[in-house]
Protein backbone atom coordinates (compact mmCIF):
# COMPACT_ATOMS: atom_id res chain seq x y z
CA UNK A 1 0.00 0.00 0.00
CA UNK A 2 1.28 3.48 -0.79
CA UNK A 3 0.26 6.17 1.69
CA UNK A 4 0.07 9.67 0.13
CA UNK A 5 2.44 12.23 1.59
CA UNK A 6 -0.46 14.33 2.93
CA UNK A 7 -1.24 11.48 5.37
CA UNK A 8 2.25 10.65 6.63
CA UNK A 9 4.46 12.28 9.27
CA UNK A 10 7.25 12.69 6.70
CA UNK A 11 5.11 14.54 4.16
CA UNK A 12 6.27 12.12 1.45
CA UNK A 13 4.75 8.93 0.04
CA UNK A 14 5.44 5.90 2.23
CA UNK A 15 5.14 2.29 1.09
CA UNK A 16 3.70 -0.09 3.66
CA UNK A 17 3.16 -3.85 3.52
CA UNK A 18 0.89 -4.63 6.46
CA UNK A 19 -1.89 -6.77 7.82
CA UNK A 20 -4.36 -5.03 10.12
CA UNK A 21 -6.35 -7.08 12.62
CA UNK A 22 -9.13 -4.79 13.81
CA UNK A 23 -12.06 -4.70 16.17
CA UNK A 24 -14.96 -2.27 16.21
CA UNK A 25 -15.25 -0.23 19.39
CA UNK A 26 -18.30 1.81 18.38
CA UNK A 27 -19.90 3.49 15.38
CA UNK A 28 -16.96 5.86 14.90
CA UNK A 29 -13.88 4.04 16.21
CA UNK A 30 -11.99 0.88 15.38
CA UNK A 31 -8.60 -0.30 16.52
CA UNK A 32 -6.25 -3.24 16.51
CA UNK A 33 -2.79 -4.54 15.77
CA UNK A 34 -0.44 -4.41 12.78
CA UNK A 35 2.08 -6.83 11.39
CA UNK A 36 4.29 -6.23 8.39
CA UNK A 37 6.75 -3.48 7.57
CA UNK A 38 7.19 0.09 6.47
CA UNK A 39 8.94 -0.80 3.23
CA UNK A 40 10.19 2.74 2.55
CA UNK A 41 12.20 2.70 5.80
CA UNK A 42 12.85 -1.03 6.22
CA UNK A 43 11.06 -0.98 9.60
CA UNK A 44 9.18 -3.88 11.17
CA UNK A 45 5.59 -3.21 12.33
CA UNK A 46 5.09 -6.46 14.27
CA UNK A 47 3.34 -5.88 17.61
CA UNK A 48 2.38 -2.30 16.67
CA UNK A 49 -1.12 -0.94 17.40
CA UNK A 50 -3.49 1.54 15.76
CA UNK A 51 -6.72 3.43 16.33
CA UNK A 52 -8.97 4.89 13.64
CA UNK A 53 -11.55 7.67 13.83
CA UNK A 54 -13.53 9.49 11.14
CA UNK A 55 -11.45 12.18 9.45
CA UNK A 56 -13.65 15.00 10.78
CA UNK A 57 -13.25 13.69 14.37
CA UNK A 58 -9.44 13.53 14.35
CA UNK A 59 -7.41 15.35 16.99
CA UNK A 60 -3.75 15.39 17.98
CA UNK A 61 -4.60 12.99 20.81
CA UNK A 62 -6.87 10.57 18.92
CA UNK A 63 -6.56 7.04 20.36
CA UNK A 64 -3.82 4.92 18.82
CA UNK A 65 -4.77 1.60 20.42
CA UNK A 66 -7.84 -0.27 21.65
CA UNK A 67 -7.25 0.69 25.26
CA UNK A 68 -6.88 4.38 24.39
CA UNK A 69 -3.28 4.43 25.57
CA UNK A 70 -0.27 5.49 23.55
CA UNK A 71 0.45 3.18 20.67
CA UNK A 72 2.64 0.15 21.15
CA UNK A 73 5.93 0.25 19.31
CA UNK A 74 7.57 -3.03 18.43
CA UNK A 75 11.19 -3.44 19.52
CA UNK A 76 12.45 -3.20 15.94
CA UNK A 77 10.26 -0.27 14.85
CA UNK A 78 10.91 3.36 15.63
CA UNK A 79 7.49 4.67 14.72
CA UNK A 80 3.85 3.96 15.46
CA UNK A 81 0.81 4.25 13.28
CA UNK A 82 -2.36 6.18 13.86
CA UNK A 83 -4.89 5.71 11.10
CA UNK A 84 -7.57 8.29 10.46
CA UNK A 85 -10.40 7.33 8.14
CA UNK A 86 -11.80 9.71 5.62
Amino acid sequence: MLLPGAFTPTGSEVEISAVLVAQTEGPSFFCGALTGEIVSFGMDLDESTFGAVPWEDRTDDSPTSCDGAASTISPTARTSTSVQTR
